[in-house]
C-alpha cells in the first residue's frame, strides 16, 4: 500500500505532523524495506518529503540497509550536504550521516572547509584575530551563501545557521487545549516577524564558548564534553559572546547589536542598540524568532506533533538522561534543521519578561527596555535536561534575571540577514 503512504512523508499543510512522525518511528517494526525509502528519496520532488524520508531511513539500524545502497546514497548526500539550498534537508542529512551512518569525519571536513572560506574573507579584509574590544573595518557582507539562494550557511566558527526569509506570520503561544499549557504565560496570538533572520542550528558548545572566554566557570558534571552545550551562562555573557562573534566575522562595529555599560563591561547597565533588529551583527533571538524557528511550520505542542510518546527521539529531558546535558545534534532535527530546541539546555532569548505577552519587540519598534538591569527579567525557552516533558514544548516560556547563571542555561545566537 505504498502509494497511499508516500504522501504522508511531506510536511502536512495543516501544520500537524503527528501522523508523519509516528510513521517514521514505526516503519522498522512494521517490516518496511529501507531500500524502498532510498528509491523514493531519489525520485521524490517535494523537499519536505525528502527530509521526512531521511529521518525515517535513520530509524533503521545501519546494517539493515544493504552496504551498496547505503554507501551510494551517502556519497550523493555528501554532495547535497554542501550544495542543497534547503536548511531542513541539510539538517536531516547531518543527522542521518553523522549519527547513524558513521560519516561524521566527512561532514566535519565539509564544515571546516566552509568555515575556512569565511575566515579567508575576514583575512582578506585585514580583520584576522580580532579581540573582543577591537574595531573592525570593511564592507558589510551578507551571510555566506545566502545571497546565492541557500537558506543556511556556516560561519567562521564552524557554526551552521538556518535562514528564515521574512516577513513571516504565525501564532505564538499555545491553544487552550494543549496539555501542559501554562495559561497565564502562553496565550495564543498572531505574530509577524518583518525581517529575514538566521538562527544557529545548535546551541553554543563548551568548545566554542571557551574560545571566547577561557576562564568561564561552569559545573562540568552537567556539561562535561566539548560538544555539549555551554551552561551557567548569564544573559550578559551571551550578549557579549554575540558581539565577540560579530568581531570575529568582520562585521563592522556600527552593526553590532549590544553596548557595554559605562564601565565598558557587559553587565548591569549595558544596553541593546535602539533599532538593532535592523542591524546585521550577531545577537540573541527574539522570543518570536525563537518560537517560529522551533515550530518549523507546526501548530502542535511540539514540532514533531502531539503527545509525549516520541519526545525521547527529539529532546533530552529528566526521564532520558542522568542530570547532565548531551552532545548537541545527537537527536532528530526539526524541519528547519534545528537540533535540541526541545530540552538539553534552556536558551536565553532577547526579550524582557513583560506582564502582557502580546507586547514584544516585534510590535513596539524595538525601543522598550533597551537598557538591561536586574529589575527586569528576561525570557528563557525550550526546557532542559533537568525538566519534565511539560517544559519541552514550543510555547513553554519562563524567565530569570539577566545576571542569573543556572546549571542548565545556555543559548544559540541569531542575526538579521541582509
Amino acid at each position: 500500500e505504498g502509494e497511499s503512504v508516500w504522501p504522508l512523508f511531506a510536511f502536512p499543510a495543516d501544520g500537524d505532523p503527528t501522523a508523519r512522525s509516528y510513521l517514521q518511528a514505526r516503519l522498522v517494526d512494521l517490516g518496511a524495506d529501507p531500500v524502498s525509502l532510498v528509491r523514493r528519496f531519489e525520485s521524490e520532488a517535494d523537499v519536505s518529503a525528502k527530509r521526512g524520508l531521511l529521518i525515517a531511513l535513520g530509524e533503521f539500524p545501519a546494517e539493515v540497509v544493504p552496504a551498496a545502497e547505503r554507501e551510494g546514497l551517502a556519497s550523493r548526500l555528501l554532495v547535497q550536504y554542501r550544495e542543497h539550498p534547503d536548511a531542513g534537508l541539510h539538517g536531516a542529512i547531518d543527522w542521518l550521516l553523522r549519527q547513524q551512518w558513521g560519516k561524521g569525519k566527512e561532514l566535519a571536513a565539509i564544515d571546516a572547509e566552509l568555515a575556512a572560506g569565511v575566515r579567508g574573507l575576514v583575512l582578506a579584509g585585514g580583520l584576522a584575530d580580532l579581540a573582543p574590544g577591537s574595531l573592525p573595518l570593511g564592507p558589510l557582507r551578507p551571510a555566506p551563501g545566502v545571497s546565492r539562494g541557500k537558506d543556511w550557511f556556516v560561519n567562521g566558527e564552524g557554526q551552521t545557521y538556518a535562514v528564515v526569509r521574512g516577513p513571516v506570520e504565525f501564532t505564538l503561544g499555545s491553544p487552550e487545549s494543549e496539555p501542559g499549557r501554562v495559561a497565564v504565560n502562553e496565550p495564543p496570538h498572531r505574530k509577524r516577524i518583518p525581517r529575514t533572520f538566521a538562527m544557529a542550528t545548535r546551541e553554543v558548545t563548551v568548545e566554542q564558548f571557551l574560545r571566547f572566554r577561557p576562564d568561564h566557570r561552569w559545573m562540568k558534571q552537567y556539561s562535561e564534553g566539548p560538544d555539549t552545550p555551554m551552561v551557567n551562562v548569564s544573559w550578559y555573557a551571551a550578549a557579549e559572546y554575540c558581539n565577540w562573534l560579530s568581531a570575529r566575522e568582520g562585521i563592522p562595529r556600527e552593526q553590532w547589536c549590544y553596548e557595554p555599560n559605562k564601565e565598558g563591561v557587559y553587565a548591569e547597565g549595558m544596553s541593546m542598540k535602539a533599532g538593532h533588529l535592523g542591524l546585521t551583527g550577531y545577537r540573541l533571538p527574539t522570543e518570536a524568532e525563537w518560537e517560529f524557528a522551533c515550530r518549523a511550520g507546526s501548530v502542535t505542542s511540539r514540532h514533531y506533533g502531539r503527545g509525549e510518546g516520541l519526545l525521547p527521539r527529539y529532546g533530552w529531558f529528566v526521564k532520558t538522561v542522568e542530570s547532565q546535558s548531551r552532545p548537541v545534534g545527537g537527536l532528530r532535527p526539526n524541519d528547519l534543521g534545528l537540533f535540541d530546541t526541545l530540552g538539553n539546555a534552556f536558551e536565553w532569548v532577547e526579550d524582557p519578561w513583560l506582564p502582557d505577552v502580546a507586547i514584544t519587540r516585534e510590535d513596539n519598534g524595538n525601543e522598550m527596555f533597551t537598557r538591561i538591569d536586574e529589575r527586569v527579567s528576561h525570557i528563557i525557552r525550550g526546557g532542559s535536561f533537568l525538566n519534565l516533558p511539560m517544559a519541552l514544548r514550543s510555547a513553554f516560556r519562563s524567565y530569570l534575571r539577566p545576571g542569573d547563571r543556572v546549571t542548565a542555561f545556555g543559548f544559540r545566537p541569531a542575526r538579521t540577514v541582509p
